[in-house]
């Protein structure tokens, strides 16, 4: 990132091959809110409001509040 810091800028999961190539789909992305005052990148990870595939996964999200329904 441009302050320096490396962060998860993307949460991604395979959803399926076509042919030889991963089709993924995009859960959480970084959404940048600018830099605070000591320089250094503000910003939050965004739900794509698509659900995962694999169903634990979705009910963990839920029961730990990271995504509202």
């Amino acid at each position: 990132m441009e302050d320096g810091v490396r962060r998860v800028t993307e949460v991604s999961e395979l959803v399926g091959m076509e042919g030889e190539v991963p089709q993924m789909q995009d859960l959480f992305k970084f959404r940048s809110q600018g830099q605070g005052p000591d320089g250094k990148l503000q910003g939050t990870q965004a739900w794509s409001q698509v659900f995962p595939r694999h169903t634990q996964f979705t009910k963990m999200l839920r029961e730990s509040g990271v995504i509202k329904v």
